[in-house]
């Protein structure tokens, strides 16, 4: 898969202060998920969007499919 690195050497450089807050957010991500049983499309976005970054879903298909 084309850009993918492992999460550990993505948040490598972050501060102690970020990686908690990383930490905390994927916790809370992690608890949420498993209560759900109506995922909604929005909900994964504003997770990352909290903790700093941009979800990005692409769908690839083959040629002339």
């Amino acid at each position: 898969m084309r850009g993918h690195h492992p999460f550990s050497n993505l948040t490598r450089g972050f501060s102690p202060e970020r990686r908690r807050r990383v930490e905390s957010v994927k916790a809370d991500f992690a608890a949420q998920m498993e209560r759900r049983t109506d995922m909604r499309v929005s909900t994964p976005p504003s997770f990352a969007e909290a903790a700093g970054g941009e979800l990005k879903i692409v769908a690839q298909f083959p040629e002339g499919g």
